[in-house]
C-alpha cells in the first residue's frame, strides 16, 4: 500500500513538473504564439529564410562598465552575425537602472538573446536600464539570412515593453546591400526588425 502511494505521488510529481510553464529565459515560442504578442498590430517581422541556418548562440553577454566601449554578437550556426549590440566609452555614464544612478565603475551585465526561433526579434537585459542621453548604444540586425523584403519600404527597428503591449517604432537605417538595419538605443526592452503596419 505504501509501495502504490509512493508511486502515484511520483507520478503525479512527474506531471505537474511536465505541465509546468517554461521560465522565460528558456522558453522559444512558436510563430503562432509569437504572432499573438502585439494584437491588433499588423507588422511585419523579419523571419529566417528557408535556408537559413539555425541560431547558434542562445545569448551574448557583454560585462559592461562606465568609461569602456565593447560589443557582443549573436550568430548563426555557420558562424555569421544575426544581431550585434555595441556601447561606446561614454554610454554608460550617466546611466540608470530602474530609476536609480550608476556610480562610475559599477559593473553592468548585459545579456542579449533571440526572443524565439523564427523572427528577428531579441531581448536586451537588465530590463530597466537607461543609457546616456548623448551617447545612446547601438543595435544592429543582420538580415541576409531573413526571407526577401516585402514591397513595403525598408525595415525599421521596433521596441515593445512588454510581451502583449504595442510596438513601437524606433526607425533605424537600412542598408539592403550590405543587409545591416541600425538604430541607436536610449535603454532596454524587446527589439524587432520588422516593416510597418
Amino acid at each position: 500500500m505504501i509501495r502504490t502511494l509512493r508511486a502515484a505521488a511520483l507520478l503525479v510529481a512527474g506531471l505537474l513538473a511536465a505541465c509546468a510553464p517554461d521560465s522565460p529565459r528558456t522558453a522559444v515560442p512558436s510563430g503562432a504564439a509569437a504572432a499573438a504578442d502585439a494584437p491588433g498590430q499588423a507588422l511585419g517581422f523579419l523571419r529566417r529564410g528557408p535556408a537559413a541556418p539555425p541560431f547558434h548562440d542562445e545569448e551574448a553577454v557583454l560585462h559592461g562598465v562606465a568609461g569602456l566601449g565593447g560589443e557582443v554578437t549573436l550568430r548563426f550556426a555557420d558562424g555569421s552575425p544575426f544581431a550585434t549590440f555595441r556601447v561606446g566609452a561614454e554610454t554608460l555614464r550617466g546611466a540608470t537602472l530602474r530609476g536609480a544612478p550608476l556610480a562610475d565603475g559599477t559593473p553592468v551585465r548585459i545579456r542579449m538573446a533571440p526572443a524565439d526561433g523564427e523572427r528577428f526579434v531579441v531581448v536586451l537585459e537588465p530590463a530597466g536600464l537607461r543609457f546616456n542621453p548623448a551617447a545612446p548604444a547601438e543595435l544592429v540586425f543582420h538580415y541576409r539570412h531573413a526571407l526577401p523584403g516585402r514591397a513595403r519600404g525598408a525595415p525599421e527597428v521596433w521596441r515593445q515593453e512588454a510581451p502583449g503591449e504595442a510596438w513601437q517604432r524606433v526607425g533605424g537605417t537600412s542598408d539592403p546591400q550590405a543587409g545591416t538595419l541600425r538604430a541607436p538605443l536610449d535603454g532596454f526592452t524587446r527589439y524587432a526588425a520588422a516593416y510597418g503596419g
